[in-house]
């Protein structure tokens, strides 16, 4: 545990937070975190999109298997790739928001 917080005050950019709690996570699964000693937390931070539908959501883990299994990265700038495209056409059907 020791060693991954080093790590952390060592090689990664945290600045930006106040604080990052003393918690090593091991492994997560639906809204539940557990450290490297099996205590579990309920995980409230929902703030990074892919943790929305829950941690190792079985649709989002299918899904993202079946498209690593097609493309998992193409330089969209360089190259004409469908997905984007398709993402896109959807992107602008979203309704306008307001801005101030």
């Amino acid at each position: 545990m020791a060693d991954t917080i080093q790590k952390y005050k060592d090689y990664v950019m945290t600045g930006f937070l106040k604080s990052v709690a003393p918690i090593v996570i091991d492994r997560a699964s639906g809204a539940t975190v557990t450290n490297i000693h099996g205590r579990e937390y309920v995980d409230c931070f929902a703030g990074i999109s892919v943790v929305n539908a829950g941690h190792c959501n079985l649709q989002v883990v299918a899904a993202a298997r079946a498209q690593m299994e097609e493309l998992v990265h193409c330089s969209s700038y360089l190259y004409h790739v469908q997905p984007v495209a398709d993402l896109a056409l959807q992107e602008v059907a979203l309704p306008a928001h307001a801005t101030a």
